[in-house]
Formats: structure tokens, C-alpha cells, sequence
């Protein structure tokens, strides 16, 4: 009976990470672009190096993910489905890891159940796992390492599948891949245990990681130097925590805003556990150890993260496997020591809690947040467009102008070329024209070039004009 539960919050994550995955259209930036890179890296017949129709090789992640995303694509014909696919599977996968971690240090079956129920009803962690996104699949790696680790305090063959670990996750997600040492480190120094330095299988395990990393890293080298080291390290990683990026405009302000809104209720489940931190500081049992080791964890991550100047809010994804680790294991500390008439009570609460994430998961997997429903509305009707554009056989032009997304268009439209236009350009031929349908509502244009636009395509959000 108590595997049973486990299993049922296996099935229920899966339906809730796969159930309607390729429904609606890939959404600008991450997702658009990353099809795009997979699509035109394809095209090239030449895989090891990443593809951009815009900037030719393109040296901003990894490869990892791109190349599962195509090994997806020859099988699911759904090419929305088939480039989620991995991103979901590893969002099921992190789901079973963060419930290994849990039956390791508790050993009971029903906190293992709760650990899944809790991470599969956090709203961010499944919709950035609906997504294509490097930062759930990372989550995934970093997890394995760090049950690798914790199995290896006591089997030190475990510890080999650390340093393998941090490779997947590092061609997955570069330098985030890394992020296991950290928390590793918090661990040692909860539980004053440094052991495993000196062990030989933790620096077997580091030579496997670089056997793992250095073959593709070498090819890229040798191929292009020092243009994929400027691209691949110094602007896309360096530069993200020093420079505002494509999101450096969200405010920390914002930042807490979102994590209440996607993280709810057990981020606010969370912050009432720390109320008891102190007891737990106050104790040398193994459990009080663990708990401490999950909560620090979870805010090192978000610190980190929030500092960063491109702050982008699914970049704290590997917080919520910890955070519900927190949780589950701060209940169960304090389910143990409580007469039967407060577990009732206990009881009834934690199904409280886990029903209000359930309605909230549901709610941003359906696109019901306002946020999450004007992205993906907008990726829909560009969508509409781009394939619009990729059935037109004329050879004329297709510009964009006052509108700040391309990469859904530029992915339906089949890697069609997409230029800026200028206020002041003088155009005499033929061309496509993409807008903001508020912004050309709102425009007054001159009579003579009025009569020359013909609508193509007209959505709540987006226009498609033809000029001729």
C-alpha cells in the first residue's frame, strides 16, 4: 500500500508535466529560439556546432538539450511536443530524485509520497518543466549529483556519479551544472563532515567529468577559438550576473512577486517553516541536520539568483526540489512528536495546503495567469503569422516595426529573414510588415501609404501587413 501512494504521485506528475504539452504555440525568447537553433542546426547536416539562421553559429548554451530535442523530433511528429519532451521528462525525473533524497533520509514511504505530491503541485516548477528550458533539466543533473553524493557518505562509490552529474548538467546549462558544489558544500558544513575530499572515488569521479566535457569543448576550440570562448563564456555567462539582459529590467521587487505568485502555497508553506529554524540549529540529530542543510540550500539558490543582474525568474528552479524537501521533512519532525489528535489536524491542513497548489498548478499550466495567457496568446497568433509567411513564395521582404519579438515568426515562418524598420526608411517595393495590433490602432497613417497596406493576418495582439 505505501508504494502505491508513490506510484500515484508518479502518474499524477506525468499527467500533469505531458497532458497537452504540444497544444499551444513555442513562445519568444527561450523557447522560439532554442526550436529555431535545433531547426537550423539540422538543416546544416553538421551537429556538433549549434546553428542560427541570424547569427550563424551559435555559441549561447550547451548542446545537450538541442540534441535531444532532435533525437525527439524523429519521434513524436509534434515538433512543440517533441522539443518539450526532454524538459518534461526531466521535470518527471527531478520529481524521482527529490523523492530518492527524501526516502534516504527519512526512510518512510508516505513523507517519499509527499515530497512528489509537494514539488508536482509547485506551479513554476511544472510550467517551466512544459517548457523549452535548459533550467529544469539542469535541476535534474544537479539532483542526481547530490544523491550521489549524500549515498556516497556511506558508499563511496556512489561518489563517482558527482563529478558525472555536474558534466550532464554542465552541457546542459554550462557553469549552473556546477552548482551541486556549493550545496554540497553547505552540507559539509552542517554536519561537519569533510570526509569526502579526501576520498578517491570524489576525484574519480572529477576525471569522468572531464573526460565527459572535454571532447566537445576541445572540437569547438580547435574549430573556432577564440570566437566560441568570447561567445560561449565570457558574454553569456559573465556577463548575465555583472550586465542586465533581455530581463535585467524585473525589478527585486518583481522578483519576490513572482516567486510568491508561481511559488504558491508552499513557498509560503516555506518561509512559516522558518519560524522553527532556530530549533533546529539548536539540535545535533541527523534529521534537524537534513532540515537545516534543505532550507539553506533553498535560500542560497535564491540569493544567488536574485542578485544576479539578469534576472530572469526560471532561473531559481532548482530551489523548489529543496524547498519541498523542507517542508516534507520539517512535517514529518513535527508529525512524529505529536499525540494522534494534532496529526488529524496536521493532516488536514497539509491536504489543505496541497489542494490550493493543486488548483494553482492547474491554473498556470492552463495559461489562466495573466501573465503566463498574454505570453502565450501573443506566441499563438505569431505562430498564425510565421506560417503565413513560410506559404508566401514571393521574395520580398518582411520587416517588423515597433515590435520587440522575432523568434516565434522567425521559427513557424521556417528561418524567414526578419529586419527592423525604420521610421524615416524610404520603401518603394513590395514587403511584409509585423506590428503590435494596439500600436497600429493607434497610428495615424499618411493617406498614400494607407491605401498601399492590405491586412494578412489580424489577431488581438498582432498584425501582418502587405505593402505593394
Amino acid at each position: 500500500m505505501k508504494i502505491v501512494w508513490i506510484v500515484l504521485v508518479l502518474i499524477f506528475s506525468g499527467i500533469l508535466l505531458f497532458y497537452g504539452l504540444g497544444n499551444n504555440a513555442l513562445t519568444d525568447y527561450d523557447e522560439a529560439t532554442y526550436g529555431h537553433v535545433v531547426n537550423e542546426t539540422l538543416k546544416s547536416g553538421q551537429i556538433a556546432t549549434l546553428k542560427h539562421s541570424v547569427s550563424g553559429n551559435w555559441f549561447e548554451k550547451p548542446p545537450l538539450y538541442f540534441w535531444l530535442a532532435m533525437f525527439s523530433q524523429k519521434i513524436f511528429p509534434n515538433p512543440e511536443f517533441a522539443l518539450r519532451f526532454p524538459s518534461a521528462l526531466f521535470g518527471l525525473l527531478s520529481i524521482v530524485l527529490t523523492m530518492l533524497i527524501v526516502f534516504y533520509i527519512s526512510k518512510n514511504y508516505y513523507v517519499v509520497a509527499l515530497s512528489g505530491a509537494v514539488l508536482a503541485t509547485t506551479p513554476i516548477f511544472i510550467e517551466g518543466a512544459r517548457q523549452v528550458r535548459l533550467d529544469i533539466p539542469v535541476t535534474a543533473a544537479i539532483l542526481f549529483s547530490f544523491y550521489c553524493f549524500l549515498r556516497g557518505v556511506e558508499k563511496p562509490k556512489w561518489l563517482l556519479g558527482v563529478g558525472i552529474g555536474m558534466a550532464i548538467g554542465f552541457m546542459f546549462k554550462s557553469v549552473i551544472g556546477f552548482f551541486v558544489f556549493p550545496l554540497i558544500i553547505i552540507w559539509s558544513i552542517i554536519h561537519k563532515n569533510w570526509r569526502w575530499i579526501k576520498n578517491p572515488y570524489t576525484w574519480i569521479g572529477g576525471i569522468a567529468m572531464l573526460v565527459l566535457l572535454l571532447p566537445w569543448h576541445l572540437y569547438e576550440s580547435v574549430q573556432f577559438g577564440k570566437q566560441f570562448w568570447n561567445e560561449y563564456l565570457v558574454r553569456h555567462i559573465f556577463r548575465r550576473f555583472s550586465q542586465s539582459g533581455i530581463s535585467g529590467n524585473i525589478s527585486l521587487v518583481e522578483y519576490i512577486k513572482f516567486l510568491f505568485l508561481f511559488g504558491a502555497p508552499w513557498i509560503i508553506a516555506f518561509i512559516a517553516g522558518l519560524s522553527k529554524i532556530l530549533v533546529y540549529f539548536k539540535r545535533r540529530d541527523e534529521l534537524a541536520k537534513n532540515i537545516l542543510t534543505s532550507v539553506c540550500i533553498a535560500i542560497f539558490i535564491v540569493i544567488i539568483f536574485a542578485i544576479s543582474k539578469t534576472r530572469l525568474f526560471y532561473y531559481i528552479l532548482p530551489m523548489f526540489p529543496f524547498v519541498a524537501l523542507s517542508i516534507v521533512l520539517v512535517f514529518f519532525d513535527i508529525y512524529q512528536k505529536n499525540p494522534k489528535t494534532k496529526q488529524k489536524w496536521m493532516i488536514v491542513v497539509f491536504s489543505t495546503i496541497f489542494a490550493l497548489g493543486f488548483i494553482n498548478t492547474i491554473y498556470a499550466v492552463a495559461h489562466k495567469q495573466e501573465y503566463l495567457q498574454i505570453n502565450q496568446l501573443v506566441a499563438n497568433e505569431e505562430k498564425e503569422v510565421g506560417l503565413l509567411l513560410a506559404k508566401e513564395t514571393d521574395e520580398i521582404k518582411t520587416y517588423v516595426f515597433n515590435y520587440p519579438y522575432h523568434e516565434t515568426i522567425r521559427y513557424y515562418s521556417d528561418g524567414k529573414s526578419l529586419e527592423k524598420i525604420k521610421s524615416e526608411q524610404e520603401l518603394k517595393e513590395s514587403f511584409f510588415v509585423v506590428m503590435q495590433k494596439p500600436f497600429f490602432d493607434a497610428s495615424s497613417f499618411p493617406p498614400a501609404l494607407a491605401n498601399r497596406l492590405r491586412p494578412i493576418y489580424t489577431g488581438k495582439t498582432v498584425i501582418l501587413l502587405r505593402f505593394d
